[in-house]
């Protein structure tokens, strides 16, 4: 009973208590930043994750090879219900801050050995869609992939 008890808790939660148990699952592996600014816009939370491999022969100088792997997330605790128009600012904060500052570093390609980032935007509200249908169109045709021209580097 205290498990069902539990559940119905949990399903009646804020953004606010939803945002804290998310961020809980978070800190293990990713660097948490409350309140961070990107682009203009002020977000709730930012967590950032990198992961490295590599092989190397006898010693750490003859590498064979490298990876870089990083993940970016943002979350916003809704005030209104979702709109087009904060899908449209989440788009353009994308591809205008996250992808050249973060993937990029404001050069033209991204750093020698960079192998993928990953960027998610994580809205939380409890509000009820009229404009549910737009929402879902709108979140389902926006994909971003750069390949940066099949970048291939030969050293």
């Amino acid at each position: 009973m205290s498990f069902l008890r539990n559940c119905a808790s949990n399903f009646f939660m804020t953004g606010e208590e939803l945002l804290e148990q998310l961020l809980g699952s978070f800190q293990s592996s990713y660097d948490i930043e409350r309140k961070r600014r990107m682009g203009g816009e002020i977000f709730d939370a930012y967590a950032s994750f990198r992961a490295a491999s590599a092989k190397y022969v006898l010693i750490e100088r003859a590498e064979l090879w490298r990876a870089e792997c990083f993940e970016h997330v943002l979350f916003c605790v809704a005030q209104t219900e979702l709109t087009p128009e904060d899908i449209e600012r989440f788009r353009h904060t994308m591809l205008t801050y996250m992808e050249p500052k973060l993937v990029r570093h404001e050069e033209k390609y991204p750093p020698k050995d960079h192998m993928y980032t990953y960027m998610t935007m994580i809205y939380m509200d409890l509000f009820y869609y009229g404009n549910a249908d737009e929402i879902i169109h709108r979140r389902s045709e926006f994909h971003f992939t750069n390949s940066y021209g099949n970048l291939y580097r030969m050293v």
